[in-house]
C-alpha cells in the first residue's frame, strides 16, 4: 500500500516576502527565495525562521546572507502529553553569497511598478481615514470615490507590467555558500549494563556541522538550483528506538506505591556517526493554468554520498511537485510525490531485505502550510 505523508500543519506566520516555493520529503531545496518567516509547525513540533536578504533582481548585482534557525522534538506532540521523553533537536545555519542579473527592467516597467506603489500607500492611507469617518458623510464620499478611481488605476498598470513582463527573458544568477550545524539529544541504551537496571541509559548529544555551496540560476519561466554539502549525520533514521519502562516501588508500612516511567532508547551498539555529501538538483517550470493561476512544477534529484558504506550505503531520492499560485503570486497548495531511495539500497544491507516495487515505496505529500505573499518574479 502506498505511503501518503500529509503534512499539513497550523502555523502561526510572520511573513515579510518569502519563505520556500518547493520541497522534498525533508523539507529542503536548493532553491533560495527572498524575504523571512516565523511560524510553528504543531503537527512536527517544529518551531523555526528563516530571513535572507535576497532580492527578486530589482538591482543589477547584490551581495546577500541569510540566516535559518530551527528547533523540534522528534518524539512528537503525542509523546509529550503520555509523558514520554523528549527528544529535542535544533539547528543553525547561515548563508552569504552573490546575486547577479543580464538584463534590465524596461522604463515604463519600472515607472509603472512606481507609480503602483504610490497608489498602494495612497490606498492604505484611505482605508485607515474611512474607517473612521462616518458613513453619510461629505468626506466619506470623497474617499469612496477615490477608492474607486485607485482600482481602477491599479488594475490597469498591472495589467501592463505584466503585458510588459511576459515578453521579457529574465537571466538572474545566484551563487552562494552556507554553513551551519544541528545538535539532537536521545538516549542511548547499554546492552549489556553492568551497574544495574536503572542506569544503563546514556544521554546522547550528537552534534553535526554541514558546509557547502550552491547556485540558482533564472532564465525565463525556468528556474535551475544546484547544490553540494558536507555534512556529518548518524543513523538513527534506520534505527527503532525500543521503550522501556521503569517500575520504581515504595513500600511504607502496609501500603505500596508503584511508579511508572516509559523511556526510549537506541541500542548504543548500532548507533554509528559518519559524514555525507550531498548532490542536490532541482529544475522549476511555472506554467499557467487559466488566465488568474499559474503551478510551478518542480523535479528534483537528492544524492547522499556515504563516507562510511559499511553503516550506510550511498542512495538517490527522485522527486516531481507542483505547486499552485494565483494572480497575486499568493500560494494556494501543492503536492509531491517522491521516490526514496531509487536502487533500494538502505533496503539490501538488511539481512533480509524486501524488495518492494515503485509503486509501493513512492512517498506522497500534500503541502499546505506555507503562507507568504511573494515568493518569485512576475516573469513567466
Amino acid at each position: 500500500m502506498k505511503k501518503l505523508l500529509f503534512i499539513i500543519s497550523m502555523l502561526s506566520t510572520m511573513h515579510a516576502g518569502a519563505q520556500t516555493l518547493n520541497q522534498d520529503a525533508e523539507g529542503k531545496s536548493t532553491l533560495l527565495y527572498y524575504g523571512g518567516a516565523m511560524g510553528f509547525d504543531l503537527s512536527k513540533t517544529r518551531l523555526a525562521f528563516t530571513y535572507s536578504n535576497l532580492t527578486d533582481g530589482g538591482k543589477k548585482c547584490n551581495l546577500l546572507w541569510g540566516v535559518n534557525a530551527y528547533g523540534t522534538n522528534n518524539s512528537s506532540v503525542a509523546n509529550i502529553f503520555s509523558g514520554g521523553e523528549i527528544q529535542p533537536e535544533s539547528g543553525l545555519s547561515g548563508i552569504v553569497g552573490y546575486q547577479k542579473r543580464f538584463d534590465e527592467i524596461p522604463a515604463e516597467i519600472a515607472e509603472a511598478k512606481s507609480k503602483k506603489d504610490l497608489l498602494t500607500i495612497e490606498r492604505e492611507a484611505l482605508w485607515d481615514e474611512e474607517s473612521k469617518e462616518p458613513g453619510g458623510s461629505t468626506r466619506y464620499a470623497a474617499i469612496q470615490e477615490r477608492l474607486a478611481e485607485i482600482e481602477s488605476e491599479w488594475s490597469r498598470l498591472n495589467d501592463i507590467i505584466e503585458r510588459k513582463q511576459s515578453g521579457l527573458k529574465r537571466k538572474l544568477f545566484t551563487i552562494y555558500a552556507k554553513l551551519g550545524g544541528s545538535s539532537k539529544a536521545f538516549k542511548l541504551a547499554k546492552p549489556n549494563p553492568s551497574t544495574g537496571f536503572t542506569t544503563i541509559f546514556e544521554d546522547e548529544k550528537f552534534k553535526g556541522e554541514n558546509y557547502g555551496i550552491g547556485a540558482n540560476l533564472e532564465m525565463g519561466r525556468w528556474l535551475f538550483g544546484i547544490q553540494w554539502s558536507h555534512e556529518y549525520v548518524n543513523n538513527l533514521s534506520e534505527l527503532t528506538s525500543k521503550t522501556y519502562t521503569i517500575t520504581t516501588t515504595e513500600t511504607a508500612g502496609n501500603q505500596t506505591l508503584v511508579t511508572k516511567k516509559d523511556i526510549s532508547a537506541y541500542t548504543s551498539s548500532s548507533y554509528k556517526k559518519f559524514a555525507q555529501d550531498n548532490i542536490n538538483f532541482d529544475a522549476i517550470i511555472f506554467s499557467r493554468l487559466q488566465e488568474s493561476n499559474f503551478v510551478a512544477w518542480n523535479f528534483y534529484v537528492r544524492n547522499k554520498i556515504s563516507a562510511d558504506k559499511s553503516v550506510v550505503p550511498t542512495y538517490t531520492n527522485l522527486g516531481l511537485g507542483g505547486y499552485f499560485f494565483n494572480r497575486q503570486n499568493k500560494f494556494l497548495g501543492g503536492i509531491y510525490v517522491e521516490l526514496p531511495d531509487v536502487s533500494q539500497s538502505l533496503e539490501k544491507t538488511k539481512p533480509e531485505p524486501e524488495i518492494r516495487k515503485i509503486e509501493d515505496r513512492l512517498v506522497f505529500g500534500v503541502v499546505a502550510r506555507f503562507n507568504f505573499s511573494s515568493i518569485i518574479g512576475p516573469n513567466f
